[in-house]
């Protein structure tokens, strides 16, 4: 391949350092941001136990994570990712460090599926690209100095393909009238109250401020995608993700994503004064051939996404799971949502009194992600676990006339009106929950 084509793909070692850092301590902050709930949404105890993930319709698959339903077991699986996550962090052999961290984010990610946003899903994608990128040349604890420090093969090929189907695929994706005729799109967006942060509540009483953002927004992401693939540009590329994400940090709270969706792009920067000297070590022919099959495949199920009428064959399927090559860039697309509701837990104790169960706002996102899901999947399954889950833990402070016998679990759906008109909210009842008894009470009949 002549020296002009991979100029196009040619990344630089400090840079793939950079991301295996980045994303190292990336891993390692999203643990300790989920152990602070672990025992409501990865043990047996909480609202999604393992008999019940089993029953919902999603592919669980294989996952370590499915071994242990105890706070324990469960926190040992994170103090062992954790670990990984710190091997690759430092630079010790991170090869090795960051398949391990791609296998146990992995487990981790599909012990409790509810939970998850797409930063999870880009996160997991960088991972697996770390694995066959030369990213310990630099800042390890065993670097390569005598390395060149600039590299091209099909993984750094791979590796800027996903990073620019994100944007591209964000881009054709977002093919509502919100986005594409009417400029409402940000509007409803920062509608979400949940979501919106007090610059973005502000921003709605801007709504041609907005209409003008919103194209901003659209056509940014396919000027990254182009920018992307000339050489003397990927910088600006690289800036204009950094200043989209920064624009939905100021205004949307979306957890670690907009940092998640910065940090995998690291490996991209082309950073000044390149030093010549041995070239890396080529990928051998098999690891090659993989890599540009699954370059093919995430091409071909981004295009079957975007395009229904488009089949994908089971045997390509399955290459996708067993690489965990899932894509899925439809975030506020075709259109964003328009039905900013809430949840609420109504727990009636035993005295007669009536209770929330639940807090007036989501403490995190995982719990707003869950609370999404919850409501727009309706699983009569889940949600007897999580209404379990609930009287549960009110129950093991408040004894007797205070404890719960019944949750109501009820979404209060709130469709975001336009701009002017008034909001109207209509309470949905999702379960009846009847509390079980506890063992040493006597039923009267």
């Amino acid at each position: 391949m002549s020296a002009r084509v991979t100029d196009l793909f040619r990344l630089d070692l400090r840079a793939l350092a950079a991301l295996r850092i980045g994303v190292g301590l990336l891993v390692l902050l999203d643990l300790a941001l989920r152990a602070r709930d672990l025992t409501a949404f990865y043990t047996d105890q909480g609202a999604l136990p393992r008999i019940t993930l089993l029953q919902i319709p999603h592919p669980t698959y294989l996952s370590l994570y499915m071994a242990a339903g105890s706070v324990l077991g469960v926190g040992f699986l994170m103090l062992l990712t954790a670990a990984a996550a710190l091997g690759l962090t430092l630079g010790w052999h991170p090869r090795w460090c960051a398949l391990a961290t791609w296998l146990l984010h992995i487990a981790l990610k599909h012990r409790n599926p509810l939970v998850l946003d797409v930063g999870d899903l880009e996160l997991g994608l960088a991972l697996f690209w770390l694995v066959f990128l030369p990213c310990g040349a630099r800042f390890s604890l065993r670097p390569r100095p005598e390395l060149a420090d600039r590299w091209a093969s099909v993984a750094t090929f791979g590796y800027q393909l996903q990073i620019g189907l994100i944007y591209l695929m964000g881009f054709l994706n977002k093919s509502g009238p919100e986005w594409r005729e009417n400029g409402l799109a940000l509007y409803y967006c920062l509608s979400y109250d949940k979501f919106a942060t007090p610059l973005g509540r502000q921003l709605l009483s801007q709504p041609e401020l907005l209409r003008t953002l919103t194209s901003v927004v659209l056509y940014a992401e396919l000027a990254i995608f182009v920018l992307l693939w000339i050489p003397y540009a990927r910088a600006l590329a690289c800036l204009l993700i950094a200043l989209l994400h920064l624009g939905i940090v100021l205004t949307m709270s979306l957890g670690l994503i907009p940092l998640i969706s910065v940090v995998v792009t690291l490996g991209l920067w082309p950073l000044p004064r390149p030093r010549a000297g041995e070239p890396a070590p080529r990928l051998a022919r098999p690891t090659q051939a993989l890599l540009a099959l699954n370059c093919l495949y995430i091409v071909h199920l981004n295009w079957a996404l975007a395009h229904p009428d488009v089949v994908v064959p089971m045997p390509i399927k399955l290459w996708g799971y067993f690489l965990r090559q899932q894509q899925d860039w439809t975030m506020f697309a075709p259109s964003p949502g328009t039905d900013d509701g809430r949840y609420e837990a109504r727990g009636e104790l035993v005295d007669g009194q009536t209770v929330a169960l639940l807090p007036a706002e989501p403490p995190n996102q995982r719990w707003r992600c869950w609370l999404h899901n919850l409501s727009s999947r309706n699983d009569p399954r889940v949600n007897e676990s999580f209404a379990a889950y609930l009287a549960g833990a009110w129950n093991e402070g408040h004894p007797g006339p205070e404890r719960v016998r019944r949750v109501q679990l009820v979404y209060l759906s709130e469709p975001t009106p336009l701009p002017g008109q008034p909001l109207v909210t209509t309470p949905i009842s999702l379960y009846d929950y009847a509390c079980p008894p506890p063992p040493n009470e006597v039923i009267i009949p």
